[in-house]
């Protein structure tokens, strides 16, 4: 920091605002003409130092007092936020005999600018009520929920997604109204998390815990060697018996019966 690094990253984020170029309908706008050899991968380099800025941002963002201070710059957020929302139109190849070519948009950041950007929002919405009241201002929510949306099966861009989405609420209670049905509410935000992220493995946890968070019900069910869903077990207390424990500490020098026994056990268990 000391080194001049904020600096550098104002400088690099104040450039994306000229990479996006949007239009009244907040989407970027693309010349459909066939962009030349040079032009791409100009392009291509901006996005990819854009991406590592992100991923410097999000580091930075450990510190409290670095992660407020980018937050509340006025700068550093609505840049962010806008590189999440914005939509690139293209042009698809044609698919029938009349030539017909079909515009179709998405997300312009790609998978790890998203994954990047939802970890800054976490970061700094984490033990933030300012901060998370300020992401909400600047529709932050909304941004995770379309980064979550497009991503389904990109299980770091649902943890971290899942965890902005928390981090907005659990020191601010009464954010959860206006998430749900109030200023900033969204229509996909619990489908998301319940049928998204809930859904992967590497995210359920999370998606989980901002279920809890925002008051609505949730349940972890465990699938069973037969494909069986189940509700989870609470966590095992002291006095009872964890699965496959085995309370007797066998000092016996054969390796081959020793194995064999366990699993003997385990088939019996």
């Amino acid at each position: 920091v000391a080194g001049g690094v904020l600096e550098l990253v104002a400088n690099v984020l104040k450039d994306t605002a000229s990479l996006l170029p949007t239009n009244e309908t907040g989407t970027v706008d693309v010349d459909t003409s066939t962009p030349t050899v040079k032009q791409q991968e100009e392009a291509r380099s901006r996005k990819r130092l854009l991406s590592i800025t992100l991923g410097v941002i999000r580091n930075l963002c450990g510190n409290d007092t670095i992660k407020t201070n980018l937050c509340q710059d006025e700068i550093t957020l609505p840049l962010i936020v806008s590189t999440m929302t914005a939509r690139s139109t293209s042009l698809s190849p044609s698919t029938s005999a009349t030539n017909n070519k079909k515009t179709t948009t998405s997300l312009w950041a790609g998978p790890t600018m998203l994954e990047h950007s939802c970890g800054i929002l976490a970061a700094m919405a984490l033990r933030s009520p300012t901060n998370a009241n300020l992401i909400l201002t600047h529709h932050g929510s909304t941004a995770i929920t379309s980064a979550m949306a497009q991503n389904p099966h990109c299980v770091p861009v649902l943890r971290q997604g899942c965890l902005a989405i928390r981090n907005l609420v659990s020191r601010n209670k009464e954010n959860i109204p206006k998430l749900l049905d109030g200023v900033y509410a969204n229509d996909n935000l619990e489908h998301v998390l319940r049928d998204v992220a809930g859904k992967q493995q590497g995210s359920v946890d999370e998606a989980y815990a901002a279920l809890r968070d925002l008051g609505l019900s949730a349940k972890l069910i465990t699938i069973g060697d037969d494909g069986a869903a189940a509700p989870q077990s609470s966590v095992a207390m002291f006095g009872d018996t964890k699965p496959r424990f085995r309370p007797v500490f066998d000092e016996s020098d054969d390796m081959e019966g020793r194995i064999q026994n366990h699993i003997d056990v385990s088939r019996t268990t």
